[in-house]
């Protein structure tokens, strides 16, 4: 439950609002916004995407996609063997590691709830164009663990996710 729950929350760093309002925000705006679009997404639906796998894939998909920098990521992921990997190869593995979150983060997003969710307040963790929204996320045990997000400015598209640390 614990790992499922923060995986769960782990989803939720991607969505934000919409993304003409995305490109604009701040860093915890996006993260706030993505509060907001999970909790929207589920409401009335939760059993129909608990019936449908394929549905609640599509779904996070929808949420996600647009929000997530799933190359930046990739290349952060194979770190010294991206340079080694052929455009292809690189494709291929930024692809299956997106399908994968896809279906990790979707057995999760059914567990949401908002209220155990807090968002720090920024500290200087902006630095150029990357930064760092820090959480707490309170477990059934009443426990409180650390969750921050690396989000990456990229211009016209505004803020993208490309990195969650749970501590």
């Amino acid at each position: 439950m614990f790992r499922k729950f923060l995986f769960l929350f782990a989803i939720a760093f991607a969505f934000s609002t919409q993304p003409s309002f995305a490109q604009e925000a701040t860093p915890d705006a996006v993260i706030t916004g993505a509060l907001d679009a999970v909790k929207t997404g589920l409401s009335g639906q939760r059993e129909a995407l608990e019936a449908d796998e394929a549905k609640l894939v599509e779904f996070v998909d929808s949420l996600l996609a647009p929000r997530f920098d799933r190359n930046y990521a990739g290349r952060l992921v194979l770190a010294r063997h991206w340079r080694g990997a052929s455009k292809d190869q690189k494709r291929r593995f930024i692809d299956g590691f997106y399908q994968a979150m896809l279906k990790r983060y979707a057995t999760g997003v059914l567990e949401f709830q908002e209220d155990r969710i807090e968002i720090l307040p920024s500290r200087g963790e902006q630095k150029g164009n990357r930064a760092t929204v820090r959480t707490n996320v309170t477990l059934d045990s009443g426990e409180s663990v650390p969750v921050n997000y690396g989000l990456v400015n990229r211009g016209d598209a505004g803020w993208k996710v490309y990195d969650v640390t749970i501590e």
